[in-house]
């Protein structure tokens, strides 16, 4: 609120004017001439004010109605019409405030009243005429102040019609000239209540301001709320017709070229409609349009006895028109089209309260142009968005496609040289030809791993990668991981050495695959960036409770180390610190950001300290279940082999690739098992309707018949031999759909020998 704070404001003086017997005029108008020294023209100012006998006044609704209005319209917390007395501004109106009245000396108003023109402070804190004034360091708190003069005809500035913020804002030249047309509209009701010494006249005069007024501010809601451009210029013209109580009123839209059209209209019985005719105003480009352009209105009460151009007057008669009203519809700054009413059955005189509230309706079919054309933006942004999305799927369906394809093609020929080089490693072999097997496998190891690399991130990628919740024992899992190191760190000369904390506990609950490809990460990376020195591994626990326990990891080696501004890329997908064609160490860059989705997974973090030619400390901690099992229990879930013990057994293998064929028999019958060899599904089915079999290991992509298809027909005849699928498909999903189709289980190419031991056993027990 704004406080009175003067210590001179101005007393009520009801009571005074019935003793003293004078006229309240006179009585305001002498006691203000003997208590103050004004100059000439502030004393015709302050006379013109009294015998307006607004002072102290009663609320009335069309005032109260035009504060709401500027609330409303401009989006402002307050909004007032404000009289300056001789020592106090006193609000006639006031839309969001309960005082009455504050002192002159502090008012905004009063500057605008002695500058004579509009007063606009878009922030007050940055003008020094009101930095400390007490309205702006103090409640109400003014940031923003706008008030346009309230003239009398003879230019003496009564007061205002202002509105005011609690924040800066910006007023557009636009928005300051719809005020000032309202404080016209404001000075117009004045004068009105002044003529109203006529009780009746007044009565009916107000009351019909009251409806105008409540219709424009009706349809200017309706405006602003719809988002529906036809609707609104449609409604705009039936309201202008009613608001006018006028013959016709059309809306016409100008095209790039100066030609237009009449878009809508709102015509009475009778007469002419405008839709779809040509209405050419053979004489509007010569200086109409300029002056429409700039946001005037041409007003004409009688178009016979009116100053305009013959081919003007001939245009109009040809429509039946009596007397033109022409409203600028603007969009922007730039000039959309026209608002026109029509007045056939004879003359009219346009009131200026009507004139304003056209202009007011024009300025808001102006806004909804603009909130249309953002709407149409909007909307083709959204099927923009829409588009690229749909073109993100099918990129995302072609890349997850290709990875499918990749995989199932690699595997497949992998799985040819994992399975020859570990039947020749069983064989007997000069060590020379040995080491070259051993070569062959570990390169065919280190290709697979990217492979993995590669499909972990695509999983990694769509969100669809699960980690496991097992029991295991951590430091016999950090421990078989060192030991997979030992022979490289041997053969560089390393220290290879683990720090684990004392007391913390072994048994854990979480995914030990996932937490080993982790460490295997790190401790790779440590070892193939370290020439001399040791690498050291500390595990210690950072928080500790009944049920969850987060642990830190650090891998601290002597190698190269990394230089500072480099760290940011290390744990980017597909990033290498050195991507020259001439750097030493090779690598995806996939090892390190695979970990980092990983740790985030465990609810984790990692990073590294790095420097060059010192060393690096890669870290990271997870959040791991404390274990529900017994020490011995974990222990032997992680560690103890399965004795396979098999019994003899008929396998029927459906393969179609002959490499496949030659290892997995081959496989077979080192471990003493029967096999058949089929190539295609449709074989698979001609045989068991022949022979009997124990197991079916399927081949899942074959000619012919793949082995999904051929599963489901042989549960469909009712076989319920036990097929394990053998395929190259490793992405997210083949095995659910193996499972679907009804086979038992589940095995990837490439596997060795342990792995199908594996399987078999717990089929074949």
């Amino acid at each position: 609120m704004i406080k009175n704070l003067s210590s001179s404001s101005y007393v009520e003086c009801g009571d005074d004017r019935e003793l003293l017997g004078v006229n309240p005029r006179q009585q305001a108008y002498h006691r203000t001439m003997g208590t103050h020294t004004f100059t000439e023209e502030e004393k015709q100012r302050l006379a013109a004010l009294y015998s307006y006998e607004l002072l102290d006044s009663e609320a009335e609704s069309a005032f109260d109605e035009m504060t709401a209005l500027c609330v409303e319209l401009f989006g402002v917390p307050i909004a007032l019409i404000s009289l300056v007395d001789a020592d106090r501004q006193w609000f006639k109106s006031c839309s969001g405030l309960q005082e009455k009245s504050t002192s002159r000396n502090i008012s905004f108003c009063s500057h605008a009243i002695s500058g004579k023109q509009t007063l606009v402070v878009t922030d007050t804190h940055q003008d020094p005429r009101f930095a400390d004034n007490p309205q702006v360091t103090s409640e109400p708190g003014i940031r923003f102040y706008a008030g346009a003069l309230l003239s009398t005809q003879e230019g003496f500035g009564l007061g205002t019609l202002c509105v005011i913020d609690t924040v800066p804002r910006e007023f557009l030249l636009c928005q300051q000239r719809t005020l000032e047309r309202l404080a016209k509209m404001v000075m117009h009701l004045i004068t009105m209540r002044v003529a109203a010494r006529q009780q009746q006249q007044l009565n009916l005069e107000l009351q019909r301001r009251k409806e105008h007024l409540k219709l424009f501010s009706e349809t200017a809601l309706k405006i602003r709320q719809s988002l529906a451009l036809p609707d609104i210029l449609n409604m705009t013209v039936r309201q202008v017709q009613a608001l006018l109580d006028t013959d016709r009123v059309v809306l016409y839209q100008f095209n790039q070229d100066g030609s237009g059209q009449v878009v809508t209209e709102a015509v009475s019985p009778g007469y002419i409609s405008l839709m779809d005719r040509q209405v050419t105003d053979t004489c509007f480009a010569d200086g109409y349009f300029s002056m429409y352009e700039q946001g005037r209105y041409r007003a004409i009460d009688d178009i016979t006895t009116a100053d305009i151009h013959p081919c003007h007057r001939e245009f109009l008669e040809s429509f039946g028109v009596r007397a033109n009203l022409v409203i600028p519809v603007l969009n922007g700054n730039n000039l959309w089209g026209l608002l026109i009413a029509h007045h056939c059955r004879g003359p009219r005189q346009w009131l200026n309260f009507e004139l304003d509230l056209l202009v007011q309706l024009a300025y808001q079919v102006g806004i909804a142009l603009v909130q249309a054309q953002l709407l149409v933006k909007t909307v083709q942004q959204c099927e923009a968005l829409d588009v690229a999305r749909l073109q993100a799927e099918q990129a995302s369906l072609a890349k997850s496609q290709f990875l499918a394809n990749m995989s199932h093609e690699v595997r497949t020929p992998m799985n040819g040289i994992l399975g020859v080089s570990e039947l020749l490693l069983e064989s007997s072999l000069t060590p020379d030809a040995r080491l070259m097997i051993l070569t062959i496998r570990s390169s065919s190891e280190t290709l697979l791993k990217i492979l993995n690399d590669i499909l972990d991130f695509s999983k990694i990628e769509a969100g669809k990668l699960q980690l496991q919740l097992i029991d295991f024992d951590l430091p016999k899992l950090v421990s078989s991981v060192l030991d997979l190191f030992k022979g490289l760190v041997a053969s560089k000369n390393l220290v290879l050495d683990c720090n684990y904390q004392a007391d913390l506990p072994c048994q854990f609950q979480g995914d030990p695959d996932r937490l080993r490809q982790i460490l295997m990460n790190l401790i790779g990376n440590a070892v193939k960036f370290t020439d001399r020195g040791s690498i050291e591994i500390f595990i210690k626990c950072l928080e500790l409770s009944d049920t969850e326990t987060r642990i830190h990891f650090s891998v601290k080696d002597t190698g190269i180390g990394i230089a500072q501004e480099r760290h940011k890329e290390l744990f980017q997908l597909f990033s290498q610190v050195d991507s020259s064609s001439t750097r030493i160490y090779s690598g995806t860059g996939l090892g390190l950001a695979i970990s980092k989705q990983l740790v985030e997974l465990m609810n984790g973090k990692i990073g590294v300290d790095s420097f060059p030619g010192i060393g690096s400390t890669f870290w990271f901690n997870i959040q791991l279940k404390v274990a529900t099992s017994s020490p011995n229990e974990a222990s032997k879930k992680l560690l103890d082999p399965p004795k396979f013990i098999l019994p003899s057994a008929r396998i029927l293998v459906a393969e179609d690739n002959l490499v496949n064929q030659k290892i997995v028999f081959r496989q077979l019958i080192s471990m003493g098992l029967d096999a058949c060899i089929v190539s295609d599904g449709s074989q698979v089915i001609q045989i068991l309707k022949a022979q009997q079999f124990d197991l079916i290991l399927m081949d899942c992509q074959m000619p012919v018949m793949d082995g999904y298809q051929t599963t489901i027909v042989l549960r469909k005849l009712g076989f319920t031999i036990p097929i394990i699928a053998v395929t190259a498909s490793a992405m997210d999903g083949d095995r659910r759909r193996c499972l679907e189709a009804g086979m038992n289980a589940y095995l990837t190419k490439p596997y060795d020998k342990h792995s199908l031991f594996t399987a078999l056993h717990q089929w074949l027990s």
